[in-house]
């Protein structure tokens, strides 16, 4: 009996030490158990960190958390609309969860991570084969996410796991750029390792075509060629001749090609009238929620603003935008400084650089963080970042170099591994000055 509990007790401390991970695999393979399940994971971290009196860390993701937060409740307050504590308990979820992976973070976690959105890309595209009755059926369909919500059962696009064909291409590009990172730490690594992950590469890139989702076919030519650039700049700068040499032939044979000017159109009058939703709720928004509703006026049912910038302020105001671009901007300036100073741990870099670019192209013309499921998935991966360059004097570099060019610009800039750089400045406060006799 006691070998027993202690088995039981065992299995229980090796899940709740990967249910980051867990998680996230979930969310692809049975989408509604692995939303609940990183959303438990997300209120349970900030429980436990109310309960035990801890302070949240003091960082711009915090700044950015605790905006939302406030523009949904000043939204609900001024609205008076009760249903808006729900959107306050989803930004909870994901600023607990983001805590929970950013306090666990360590290599193997983080590898397990990127395994488990790479097996359910791949589970994602595979899905497709499934038999339409299973993915149209109205219990399974939901369940497994093969479902197209609010789309034609019959539509040929590749819906995946993800309940959409945009979000379904979001996760595969997150996944193709996983991928291609394991290329990246493999140069020197030849035979069936390679052979596989570059067979993952074509099926992820099938199934990112497939989806027909024009932004993301163009983002993943975008980060192929960054991830030749990593691997050989003359091989980067040959392919990107070529892509810009062919671009009036691979827009005319890019997947619904003949609505592009249709789609910019749309996009447009979607954009000038966020902005206008902006203007009529100009402090806290309106709440995802309330997007809806407010853009009816216009006409349609648009549930976001398919533009990441427009989405937050319009949806959480100027607070809300304000504090998306403060991220925005340090993440931004926090990713040059990797690319530019050399790294000890090329393992994660490679990793970062190949995926965070994501974001910002495919949220040009669309909001890919406006469902939960694609959310709850990309929150783990910036704790991660934010984990990785916690050691970062960004500041203090800033700084340096803006000296150095004002005052003595002689003398050019040299940069140091960053991992040893935050020690080094310590020993430089601490090393007692000496005195000449």
């Amino acid at each position: 009996m006691m070998r027993l509990l202690l088995q039981i007790r065992s299995r229980f401390l090796f899940i709740e030490d990967w249910t980051v991970e867990a998680g996230v695999l979930l969310i692809f393979l049975l989408p509604p158990v692995g939303i609940l399940w990183l959303f438990v994971v997300g209120w349970s971290q900030i429980q436990r960190i109310i309960n035990n009196s801890l302070k949240f860390p003091l960082t711009v993701m915090t700044f950015f958390f605790l905006c939302l937060m406030v523009s949904t409740i000043g939204a609900a307050l001024t609205a008076k609309k009760i249903e808006y504590g729900l959107v306050l308990a989803m930004l909870l979820g994901y600023f607990g969860l983001y805590l929970r992976a950013k306090e666990r973070c360590r290599f193997p976690l983080f590898n397990a991570y990127q395994r488990a959105v790479i097996v359910g890309g791949c589970y994602s595209v595979l899905s497709s084969f499934l038999p339409i009755s299973l993915r149209a059926h109205p219990i399974w369909g939901l369940l497994l996410g093969t479902k197209w919500l609010g789309g034609n059962p019959l539509d040929q696009r590749l819906v995946g796991s993800e309940y959409n064909p945009n979000f379904a291409s979001f996760l595969l590009l997150l996944s193709f750029s996983l991928v291609l990172s394991k290329l990246l730490r493999q140069k020197k690594i030849s035979g069936y390792f390679k052979k596989r992950d570059w067979f993952l590469v074509f099926l992820l890139g099938y199934g990112i075509v497939a989806t027909e989702s024009r932004a993301c076919i163009a983002t993943m030519i975008l980060i192929f060629i960054l991830f030749l650039f990593r691997y050989k700049r003359k091989v980067g700068l040959w392919v990107s001749g070529v892509v810009v040499f062919l671009l009036p032939l691979l827009l005319r044979i890019i997947p619904r090609s003949n609505l592009i000017d249709y789609s910019t159109s749309v996009r447009e009058e979607i954009w000038l009238n966020s902005i206008r939703i902006w203007e009529q709720h100009p402090l806290f928004g309106t709440t995802p929620l309330g997007f809806q509703e407010a853009y009816s006026v216009y006409g349609g049912g648009v549930p976001h603003a398919h533009n990441i910038l427009l989405a937050f302020f319009s949806e959480y105001g100027t607070i809300g935008g304000f504090a998306f671009v403060i991220l925005l901007l340090w993440t931004g300036l926090k990713y040059l400084f990797v690319i530019k100073c050399p790294s000890d741990h090329k393992k994660m870099m490679d990793s970062f650089i190949l995926s965070l670019p994501i974001l910002f192209f495919t949220g040009l013309l669309d909001h890919p963080l406006s469902s939960p499921q694609t959310a709850l998935v990309v929150i783990p991966l910036l704790s991660f970042w934010d984990r990785y360059t916690d050691s970062l004097p960004i500041l203090d570099h800033v700084a340096e170099i803006s000296s150095k060019y004002l005052f003595n610009t002689a003398h050019p800039v040299e940069y140091q591994p960053f991992t040893n750089m935050w020690a080094n400045n310590k020993e430089k406060k601490t090393k007692p000055a000496k005195h000449k006799e």
